[in-house]
């Protein structure tokens, strides 16, 4: 899933769907932003997307030291209890999920104690309350 709000004026994400467009049978691009321009996702169709792969990606360039709004978005209204998480929450459970994150500035901006590791931590965490494998 790719959640990039200029994908066209993008250089590194825009490059990474291109090349990953190359193997349609063995993966799938799934544009949030191309997918819900008017930014209301349509919850039951993207967990029933989810349930059919094995794996995913989450695709973001990071904005403000966080991931996209729909991004965001998109984890709140799909990632529900009793779906995702709680005790019949199992969607993810054991599930295969990556992270593939640009950043917009430089090397300078992301030194400890916020380097990048403290600002993909939500999405450990998140990753680890699903009880996915990351």
């Amino acid at each position: 899933m790719v959640a990039h709000s200029d994908i066209e004026h993008s250089l590194v994400n825009k490059r990474w769907i291109e090349e990953v467009k190359k193997f349609p049978e063995k993966i799938t691009v799934h544009e949030l932003y191309k997918s819900y321009p008017d930014g209301k996702i349509d919850v039951e169709k993207e967990q029933a997307l989810v349930e059919v792969y094995g794996s995913l990606i989450w695709q973001f360039p990071v904005y403000w030291f966080n991931c996209t709004p729909l991004m965001k978005q998109w984890f709140d209204d799909v990632l529900t209890y009793g779906w995702a998480y709680g005790s019949r929450g199992t969607q993810l459970k054991d599930r295969k999920i990556g992270l593939a994150v640009s950043m917009g500035s430089s090397e300078q901006d992301y030194r400890a104690p916020y380097d990048l590791t403290a600002v993909l931590r939500p999405y450990e965490m998140t990753l680890h309350y699903v009880k996915a494998n990351y």
